[in-house]
């Protein structure tokens, strides 16, 4: 299931025959602009809201998208080196270990 919205946020409807880069056939939505959304306001306010709450919801989204995905860096981060002084220890303890008589 492919979502109509575009990489900046905003919400995309059409016909199939307003093609826009990269999308074809069914897909193929144009994004609505300010001006239109400003026009379609006095046409259909309902509608107008909706494209605008989409919007909103879906930069929400992506911010939230964007700290996880950093949460999840640091997280790497932190077990990276984790791991490395967990590995240094391992080498220091079966040097030990053989010494041992």
């Amino acid at each position: 299931h492919q979502h109509s919205m575009s990489m900046d946020g905003s919400t995309s409807f059409g016909s199939a025959s307003s093609g826009v880069s990269g999308r074809h056939g069914a897909d193929a939505k144009k994004a609505i602009s300010d001006a239109k959304l400003a026009e379609l306001a006095l046409v259909d306010p309902k509608r107008a809201k909706r494209i605008m709450a989409n919007r909103q919801s879906a930069a929400r989204s992506k911010e939230r998208k964007m700290r996880y995905i950093a949460e999840l860096e640091r997280k790497v981060q932190c077990l990276q080196t984790e791991a490395t002084t967990l590995s240094a220890q391992l080498s220091l303890l079966q040097v030990s270990y053989w010494a041992l008589p």
